[in-house]
């Protein structure tokens, strides 16, 4: 189980920053497109990654920092299936079925959603300030699942519930937002958060063996958890 961060607003030599999120899983299912498809387009091709490798794509949220790469899809004749929030505009929708004519929009809604590659998509959730939805993604690992999350808008905390639904947590990967409830990832083997969250330095203080700080280029091995 690979898993490489392509978008973050911190990066490694070689690779670009941008606000915002985007991560390949097993090169081939894109999580969020982060805030420009110039810099992602860059950063994957920085991993030696070809668009038509891309079989999958799913989207958080709707924020611009997660879909800005979008018109990338039209350079990925590999995807057959985009899933999506069901609160998705029908602008962006529409958007989505122009760069990629006959794709497949999978609404996620009230239950989890099993991906054509076996991930999941946990169910939509509402929360934070502007009530956003958002949906996380869930990779199935040795000894139970990793969470992957776009902005965690509807609280980390609760996601983390949902996961916890599936399997066994072993690790947490992306923008955590406000998360403040620290002692949550207790017990979670691998935490790596990404641009949006706001308490990295207290979570790699309280974390410092399972805690790292992601950026643009950084690539997770999975494959022990």
């Amino acid at each position: 189980m690979n898993v490489k961060i392509v978008y973050d607003n911190q990066e490694r030599h070689g690779f670009q920053h941008g606000w915002g999120f985007s991560v390949l899983v097993n090169d081939s299912l894109l999580f969020d497109m982060g805030e420009d498809d110039v810099s992602l387009r860059a950063n994957l091709a920085q991993f030696n990654i070809e668009l038509s490798q891309i079989m999958e794509v799913a989207l958080s949220h709707e924020d611009w920092d997660h879909i800005g790469g979008l018109d990338l899809l039209a350079d990925m004749p590999s995807v057959t299936a985009v899933y999506v929030p069901k609160a998705f505009s029908l602008e962006i929708r529409d958007k989505i079925e122009k760069l990629r004519p006959g794709v497949r929009i999978v609404d996620v809604y009230k239950e989890a959603v099993e991906m054509e590659s076996g991930a999941i998509m946990t169910p939509q959730l509402t929360g934070g300030r502007k009530r956003k939805k958002e949906i996380s993604l869930l990779l199935k690992t040795k000894h139970g699942v990793a969470l992957i999350t776009g902005c965690a808008h509807p609280g980390l905390t609760r996601i983390i519930r949902q996961a916890r639904k599936i399997g066994k947590l072993q690790a947490v990967i992306g923008g955590f937002h406000g998360f403040w409830n620290l002692p949550a990832l207790q017990g979670v083997k691998l935490i790596v958060a990404t641009h949006c969250t706001k308490r990295k330095t207290a979570i790699l203080a309280r974390y410092p063996t399972q805690a790292r700080a992601g950026a643009a280029g950084m690539e997770l091995d999975l494959s022990g958890l």
